[in-house]
């Protein structure tokens, strides 16, 4: 495959969305996606509660199967840039069969996805409110969301910038606040060093290979950068370079606010639990109450922020599927359509945000955040068979061959584990993969 044809638009109807991003744009947008501070609310605590001083362990280990991943998304991007992203990768390299499955898994987990940010921001605001109404909160914020999402990429890129700024600020507070709550509890060193080698002793191999997954969620935003490779201003090769600074600050974000919860939990008396999180171990430092709301309203933008980039990329994979003849004929009119002020995709956006508000409303939270996390191993699996199958691209043994069979073997390792850990979890991407395979063979049948 020469270079002319894998640059070349798949067939449509000729919708393009506008080149107005720079690298700088494009890496905020990818770090805002999984925004450190509304992982430490809503993806961490989970972690935390379950492998104690296990959690590092269990980030730097989906921190390393990152970087193969990382690389696949990098050297595909280049060759193929499509708001599509993953499914668009699997169409070229794979047919159209793979492609439909990841397209409906890839679509179900960022639902899940915005779903969990809005469930943590809502319950962060209700701690702030001190009110109860976390439904009817989810669901307004989701109305945000709606609006938001769909502006044009540039300003949206401006907007989560500033945003963004204000979640490095809460995780530094995060961080301060375990310092603190150490310092005041007057344990020592020492016996802070005897309680992590005692959990890291106790340490079993299945949970921590279980929460690989969950932790893999909470940096897996160098993904979004492949669905900006249309309306970056290089043709995809910004979008290339956005990943490993995605992964690199979105990573060291993660390990700074995660060290500070650690040592005033675990040694001290800020507690996240499996369902306080944050909230909880924010509002055992009473010594301050104004930090205790500037960190929490902090996290809850946090979490509105990574909502409103998920919404943006879920949007683009639904707007590219359409456009590109993935879809039905009758739906897809109106799906393709970019709003002329804009050069958004309107329809596409108010379907996402629409069914990620009702799975918030419907769902419970620990439920959500399992499946969205077993559905998200899915796209980077095919992201990594696509590497390996693409035989035209550079034949370096480390790009072509090392690097995406790796992260396949961890995957599977990860997987394995999560499916014995919560098998119902892992039951909605094996679904929704049937499910568009199953299409594409009733399309295939039916264009016959």
């Amino acid at each position: 495959m020469d270079a002319a044809k894998s640059q070349a638009p798949l067939a449509g109807t000729g919708a393009e969305l506008a080149r107005t991003l720079r690298l700088g744009d494009v890496i905020r947008l990818s770090v805002s996606s999984v925004t450190p501070a509304s992982s430490v609310v809503v993806i961490l605590p989970a972690i935390l509660f379950s492998l104690h001083w296990g959690a590092p362990v269990a980030l730097l280990l989906a921190g390393l199967l990152c970087v193969p991943l990382a690389s696949c998304y990098s050297s595909l991007a280049r060759q193929f840039p499509s708001a599509g992203g993953e499914w668009a990768f699997a169409r070229r390299v794979l047919g159209s069969g793979v492609a439909r499955a990841t397209f409906t898994t890839t679509l179900v987990g960022a639902i899940l996805a915005i779903a969990a940010m809005l469930q943590g921001a809502a319950q962060l605001l209700a701690g702030i409110l001190g009110t109860g109404g976390e439904l009817w909160t989810a669901l307004v914020l989701a109305a945000v969301v709606a609006v938001v999402a769909p502006q044009r990429v540039l300003h949206g890129a401006r907007i989560t910038s500033v945003l963004l700024y204000i979640e490095i600020v809460a995780v530094l507070g995060i961080t301060a606040i375990g310092i603190v709550a150490f310092v005041d509890s007057g344990i020592s060193l020492e016996t802070c060093a005897g309680v992590a080698l005692t959990s890291l002793a106790s340490l079993e191999a299945g949970p921590l290979l279980a929460s690989i997954a969950v932790a893999y969620f909470a940096l897996a935003g160098f993904g979004s950068a492949v669905m900006l490779s249309e309306e970056d201003l290089g043709s995809g090769r910004l979008a290339a370079r956005a990943v490993g600074w995605t992964l690199a600050l979105t990573f060291a974000l993660e390990f700074t606010a995660l060290g500070g919860l650690l040592v005033g939990s675990w040694c001290g008396p800020v507690f996240p639990d499996g369902t306080g999180g944050l909230l909880h171990a924010v509002s055992a430092f009473d010594s301050s109450p104004p930090l205790q709301i500037a960190v929490l309203t902090s996290a809850a933008i946090a979490c509105l922020n990574a909502a409103i980039v998920i919404a943006m990329q879920g949007a683009r994979i639904v707007f590219a599927a359409a456009r590109d003849g993935l879809l039905p004929a009758r739906p897809s009119r109106s799906l393709r359509r970019l709003r002329e002020t804009s050069q958004a995709p309107l329809a596409a956006t108010m379907l996402v945000v629409a069914s990620a508000g009702v799975t918030a409303a419907l769902l419970p939270a620990d439920r959500v955040i399992a499946c969205a996390s077993a559905a998200l191993l899915v796209p980077p699996a095919v992201v990594a068979a696509s590497r390996v199958a693409w035989r035209s691209g550079p034949s370096r043994v480390l790009g072509r061959w090392a690097a995406p069979c790796v992260a396949l073997l961890a995957l599977a390792l990860v997987a394995a584990f999560g499916v014995q850990a919560d098998p119902w979890a892992f039951a909605v991407p094996a679904g929704t993969w049937l499910a568009g395979l199953g299409y594409d063979r009733w399309s295939r049948r039916r264009g016959k």
